[in-house]
């Protein structure tokens, strides 16, 4: 029984791994083709609309879930395609932001210039009570 126990383990640890790979592999070469300079500032030159304290938070945010691995984050990098961001931490990242996803006037959520609009959308609105789904992808 506990030989069986070690060997589902090591089995479940081998396809988490496997699963993971090509994330990381992505991000590394994100991360060798960018280089390693702050990106912020043309992140926020590029949206001149969006309060400077917002599009830091969102920067860092999107920095958060790409860890390790840390590059110049572009306005026009999509979430999921291109960084490849898990859905549910994208979710919990527009939570932490106030993007309430169900209201109706919410802009779509595809790059991460999108969040930093939609974040300040947000603030912009707080005070309405429409809604509307969830992105899909």
């Amino acid at each position: 029984m506990t030989g069986t126990l070690v060997w589902l383990v090591i089995a479940l640890t081998v396809v988490t791994l496997a699963m993971n790979f090509p994330r990381y592999r992505l991000r590394r070469r994100l991360a060798q083709t960018r280089g390693d300079s702050d990106g912020f500032p043309r992140f926020r030159a590029a949206l001149p609309e969006v309060p400077e304290d917002l599009c830091r938070s969102v920067y860092s945010g999107i920095q958060q879930l790409i860890a390790p691995h840390s590059f110049p984050i572009h306005v026009a990098d999509d979430l999921v395609a291109t960084l490849d961001v898990d859905l549910g931490d994208l979710h919990d990242l527009a939570e932490s932001l106030h993007i309430d996803q169900r209201r109706t006037d919410t802009p779509a959520i595809n790059t991460a210039g999108d969040l930093a609009r939609a974040a300040w959308h947000a603030r912009q609105t707080s005070g309405r009570n429409a809604h509307r789904s969830v992105r899909s992808v």
